[in-house]
Parts: C-alpha cells; sequence; structure tokens
C-alpha cells in the first residue's frame, strides 16, 4: 500500500507541475462597494476579480488576500476559492479604515496585484484605553504607559499625555502598525500623578479623544529635608555658627540607601557628601554673609533649600569728605558731604555733625557703604567744623565710630572791581608818576588786584582789607600809555573778574634830570684823580732813585743794576750769611727786583731797573717751611740804603735798598 500511495503523490505533483506551466493570470482588479467613501460604521465590501487563461480540465484553486495600504502595509483577509471572483467585507468600519486598498492574487506560482483603491471613512475615532506600571513609584523611578486601540486599524499614531495643573501636555508621540504602543517615562516630580493618551490614524487630521485619565501614586524620595542654622538669632562677628543640612530617605527606599548632600555659598562649593547629615562649623567673620544653600539628590531627584546668613559686622572708622576744593566752596554753591565707610553690616546709621556732637544735622539709615548730607546753597554761616558718626546693629556689641574733622570755607567771590586814576588827567608827561586805584566791593579777603596794560600783567598786590588798592606807576616812555585794567580774584578757583579798561596818553620826552648822574660823574673824576696821582707819586720816585745810583757810583755808569732782598730765609747770593740776616729787621719782606729797561754802551754795566708790581711773600724768621700763603699783589716804596754791617764790603755794581711794603 505504500507504494501505491507514493506514486500516487509522485503522478499528482506532475500533473501540478503540468499545470503550472499551461496556466497564466490575464487581468486582475478589485472594487469597493460603497465607492470612494462611507460613514463610519457601515459596512464596506471589498471586490477582487481575477481572469486566467489556462487550459480546459487543469483545476484552478486561487488564493486572494486583501491589504490596506499600498504597499501592502496590514493584511485584512486571506481565502482560497476556484471562482474568479471573491468579495470580503467589513462589517462595521471606523474612521482609521481610511486608505488605500489593494488585492493579490496567487495561483500555482503565478502571482498578481491588482491597482490600489482609496476608501474615505468619515466618522470619530475609537478612544483608546491607557494603562500604566507600576500604579505607586518614587520621583525618580520609571513607568510604563500602555495605550490601546483594539478596533482601529493600523497604521496608528498614539500620543501620551501628562497632566499638569490639570492640563494635559504630550510627553511622547509614537506612530506603530499594531493596535497598540508602550512608552516608558521616568517621574521627575511628585507632581506626576495623571495621565492618558490620543490615537489617530497615519496621515488622518481625524484624532480620538482622551483616553480615560490614569492617576498613580508619586512619592518623595525623601521623607523629611532639613536646613538649619545656629544661632537662630542674628550673628556677629566672632560668633560660633553652625551650618546643618540633613534628610531622612522614604520607607520605599531600601535603608542603605544615601542621598548626595551638597553645601554652597553662592556658587562656591562648600562640602559635598554621601550620607544622611552635611554640617559647617566656625567662628563667624564677615565674609560669611551670604546665601548659602543646601542640594539633597537622589537619582533624578533634587531638593534644594536655601539661607541668608548674615554675620553683624560693627562699622570700621569713616572718613569725611567734602566737595568743596581745598576746603573752599563758593557762596551759593552746592555743597556735598560724604560720610563713608570701608567695612560694616546693613544697615547702617549715618549722622553728620557740625562743630559739637549735640548739633546734628542729618541722620539716615541706608544699605550702604557711604551716606551723602547735602547743603543746595552754601552761605557764610555755613563755614565751620563738621564730621560724621556711623553706627550698625552690630553697635549692640560694638560702639560707634566718629569721622576725622574737616573745616568748610565758604566764600564771598569777587565782584567786578573798579579802576580808576586818582588824578582826573587824560594826558601825562615823561618822567611823571601816576596813581591808579582798584577796588572790588564784594568778595571774602585776602583779594589779590593785579594790574595790567595792554594786556601785559605788570604788578600785582595782596589785599587783606576791604579798602582799595593804589598801583602808582613811573612813566618812562610814551610806551606807558594805553588802556589799564585791574584783575579781581581771591582763594575761589576760577571766579576772577576784570575792570573796564582806562585810558591816558603820555606827552612828550624824558627831561635829563642833573641829579640822577652827578653821583656817578663824581666818582669818576676822583677815580681819575687818584690815577693821576699814584702815577706822579711813582715818577718820583723812581727819578729820586736815579739820583742816588749816580751818586753811589760816581762816574761809572751802570749797566745793570740788581736789588737782592732776603725771600723765604734764603741768602743774598753775593753777601755773607751775617750780612744777608742784618738786611733783615723784624718781620720784614724782601723780593727779588727783575729788571726792565738798559742805558749805556761803553761801560761793562749799561742797564738801569724800573721796579713796578712787586709780589709780596710774607716770611718771619722763625716761620715754619711747611706753611704756605697765596701771593698777593704789593705797592711798595724803595729807600737805598747800604748794609747795617758796615764790615761787609760792598761789592761794585751792587745796589742794596729796603723795602717798605704798603700793601693796597
Amino acid at each position: 500500500m505504500s507504494k501505491t500511495t507514493i506514486l500516487f503523490f509522485t503522478q499528482l505533483l506532475c500533473g501540478i507541475g503540468h499545470f503550472q506551466t499551461d496556466v497564466m493570470i490575464h487581468k486582475i482588479q478589485i472594487e469597493s462597494d460603497p465607492e470612494a467613501s462611507a460613514q463610519a460604521g457601515s459596512s464596506i465590501t471589498l471586490t477582487c476579480s481575477v481572469s486566467i487563461v489556462a487550459r480546459p480540465g487543469l483545476p484552478n484553486l486561487i488564493t486572494y488576500r486583501f491589504y490596506k495600504g499600498s504597499q501592502k502595509n496590514l493584511l485584512l483577509n486571506t481565502s482560497m476559492t476556484p471562482e474568479p471572483k471573491y468579495s470580503f467585507t467589513i462589517q462595521s468600519a471606523h474612521a482609521t479604515h481610511t486608505g488605500y486598498y489593494v488585492c493579490v492574487v496567487k495561483l500555482g506560482n503565478q502571482t498578481a496585484t491588482s491597482e490600489s483603491i482609496y476608501m474615505d471613512v468619515t466618522g470619530q475615532i475609537q478612544r483608546p484605553r491607557l494603562t500604566i506600571q507600576p500604579m505607586k513609584v518614587i520621583v525618580g523611578n520609571e513607568i510604563e504607559l500602555r495605550c490601546d486601540a483594539a478596533e482601529e486599524i493600523p497604521p496608528l499614531e498614539f500620543t501620551f499625555y501628562k497632566y499638569k495643573n490639570g492640563k494635559p501636555s504630550p510627553v511622547e508621540q509614537k506612530g506603530t502598525d499594531t493596535k497598540f504602543v508602550t512608552h516608558t517615562l521616568k517621574v521627575k516630580e511628585t507632581t506626576d500623578q495623571l495621565y492618558s493618551c490620543k490615537v489617530k490614524g497615519k496621515s488622518l487630521s481625524t484624532i480620538s479623544n482622551y483616553s480615560e485619565p490614569v492617576r498613580i501614586t508619586v512619592q518623595d524620595p525623601f521623607s523629611s529635608h532639613l536646613f538649619t542654622i545656629e544661632p537662630q538669632s542674628r550673628i556677629f562677628e566672632g560668633d560660633d555658627f553652625t551650618i546643618r543640612c540633613t534628610v531622612q530617605m522614604s520607607s520605599l527606599i531600601p535603608s542603605y540607601t544615601k542621598a548626595e548632600l551638597t553645601i554652597t555659598k553662592g556658587i562656591t562649593l562648600i562640602t559635598k557628601n554621601v550620607t544622611d547629615e552635611a554640617k559647617i562649623s566656625k567662628k563667624a567673620t564677615a565674609d560669611d554673609t551670604g546665601q548659602y544653600t543646601c542640594h539633597a539628590k537622589w537619582k533624578e531627584t533634587l531638593k534644594i533649600l536655601e539661607k541668608q546668613v548674615t554675620v553683624a559686622v560693627p562699622v570700621s572708622k569713616p572718613r569725611l569728605s567734602s566737595t568743596a576744593f581745598n576746603s573752599i566752596v563758593a557762596q551759593g554753591d552746592r555743597l556735598q558731604l560724604t560720610c563713608a565707610v570701608v567695612r560694616g553690616s546693613w544697615p547702617i546709621i549715618y549722622t553728620f555733625y557740625k562743630g559739637m556732637p549735640e548739633n546734628s544735622l542729618h541722620r539716615s539709615i541706608l544699605n550702604a557703604t557711604a551716606g551723602v548730607y547735602i547743603i543746595p546753597s552754601a552761605d557764610t554761616a555755613d563755614s565751620g567744623e563738621y564730621f560724621c558718626r556711623a553706627e550698625n546693629i552690630a553697635g549692640v556689641k560694638h560702639q560707634s565710630e566718629r569721622s576725622q574733622n574737616i573745616n568748610i570755607n565758604v566764600k564771598v567771590p569777587v565782584s567786578k572791581p573798579k579802576v580808576n586814576l586818582v588824578t582826573s588827567r587824560t594826558t601825562y608827561e615823561i618822567g611823571k608818576r601816576i596813581s591808579i586805584r582798584c577796588h572790588s566791593t564784594n568778595g571774602s579777603s585776602p583779594v589779590t588786584y593785579s594790574l595790567f596794560l595792554n594786556q601785559r600783567f605788570i604788578h600785582s598786590v595782596k589785599n587783606c582789607t576791604t579798602e582799595p588798592v593804589v598801583f602808582n606807576i613811573l612813566i618812562n616812555s610814551t610806551k606807558d600809555g594805553g588802556v589799564y585794567k585791574c584783575k579781581a580774584e581771591n582763594e575761589i578757583l576760577n571766579t576772577s573778574k576784570y575792570s573796564e579798561g582806562i585810558n591816558f596818553t603820555v606827552m612828550g620826552t624824558k627831561p635829563i634830570r642833573l641829579e640822577y648822574y652827578l653821583p656817578p660823574i663824581l666818582f669818576l673824576f676822583l677815580l681819575l684823580f687818584l690815577i693821576i696821582y699814584c702815577i706822579c707819586v711813582k715818577n718820583k720816585k723812581n727819578k729820586r732813585r736815579r739820583i742816588v745810583k749816580q751818586e753811589n757810583r760816581g762816574s761809572v755808569k751802570e749797566n745793570n743794576v740788581v736789588v737782592y732782598s732776603q725771600v723765604k730765609e734764603k741768602a743774598h747770593p753775593r753777601l755773607s750769611d751775617k750780612d744777608s740776616y742784618a738786611l733783615m729787621e723784624g718781620e720784614k719782606d724782601y723780593i727779588n727786583i727783575p729788571s726792565s729797561k738798559g742805558t749805556g754802551t761803553d761801560s761793562e754795566y749799561d742797564c738801569e731797573m724800573n721796579y713796578v708790581n712787586i709780589v709780596r711773600k710774607n716770611t718771619a724768621t722763625n716761620m715754619d717751611d711747611s706753611s704756605t700763603n697765596e701771593d698777593e699783589v704789593t705797592y711798595t716804596e724803595l729807600n737805598l740804603a747800604s748794609p747795617k754791617n758796615k764790615n761787609v764790603s760792598q761789592q761794585e755794581g751792587t745796589l742794596y735798598a729796603r723795602i717798605n711794603m704798603h700793601q693796597q
């Protein structure tokens, strides 16, 4: 029997192979009823017909498949029949049935696909159903959302929503070829409790209503989070203070799990650790004032607590300054006093005083390092000594501080000066004196008056009284005539004033006044007389010396007369030591006299000496050789004489003289 069965199947397969080669699909098409469009809920019939060419008597079992989508996206129905036409009915159509449809026919190994047709189904899309797992979660954990549209036809688009303040906000959108979709979401806040979803056909504008909202339970991972600062009352500089940040985890979290705690001041990290408590303890300083933050973090959950720390710092010694230049301010000007401190906690109380401490002018409480007191229009009564005080709440433990004293002098600017001549003449002669009066009726003293001639400065006078000043001018030339102006100014900057100009003319030339030239003329005459007298005396002495020489020499002509004298204790070259020192009487001055003039030609000695400027060298018999005196010019008289030692023989041709020194 097994052999019979095998033979039967072999013949069958051979017959099918022969059949496949003798069949051809000629034509295939798809139709719908109703055509093109339908209402949601109605039925839609799709009919696929095919035309086949085959030998008679051959079996022709045909497979029909209906797809939605031109790309055969979704298989709707499959059926096998020998009939050349087959129909498939959608009993209750939905809006998601809108789209393209095609029919695929298979006969043996032959396959053919029809052209696509489009069907528009109008109506509401089915409301989807949302489920969430788990229903109880801690902030930072994940949940899975599933949105189902069992009766709709893919492809579909699903959108998930999270409610914020009662309003849905989309969190994710997904397209799929199935009738449901899932989405995993991390819960970030305790308020992330309510969710829903919607569905719409892909490439369709129609969208379903929201699904029924689903609420889950969300717990904070921290059952408690505390940020404390001690002492809680005001902290003063130098006090001990502690900053403590603590956290307790939720009961849903294992006990061994710890949070990350961070304490910062502003943007500066102070401490960071995975623990139940973070703490800082230190002595308070002014730099500790600021905004402190405690960060508690676990997974995606971050809790932040902030505290303001204010360390009360006593004010530093204030410095008082003013807008006055060199402590001087013009009457009517704005005067501003500024009391400033370098350090001190706010608010700071600034108080301004004039003179005595009980004379308070102004008081202000400011969150600033400087206070200001303004006098809009200064008056002379505002002159005086000022100081200020600065204090703050730290003054409970520390005294307030007082500034230095400053003096303010309110001065009256000078008025425009008036200038006039003491005499009323308009012309003056050379050699005469004129008096110009200048006066400014207003202005704090001292006032400096300056006189100008044709814009050229002449003279200035500082006047410490209110009286006018008078300039006495000697006229030396016609150029001293012109326009005279007077400028008045005091210690106030940029407030000088010029008078109007006065003009007068200088006439004539300057006469010669004998009283000015008589003294120098007399002095010149006296000097000339003295010179002539000295020349005459000198000539007379020269003449007497020549006569004496002739008497001592007789008829012998003197060709070369040399006079020797003791100079610096040096011996005469032609005398013995005894005779040389004999020429010295007390502290005499002796010099060598050079020859300058020669006479005669027949004799051996034919030169005669003239004696003029003699260089004096003071020498004493007991003088130390190491001492030196500078040379000085001395005018002398020469008295011819013989050596005092008569025993010494006089050599021929030698003239001995005593020199009497007369210092001029």
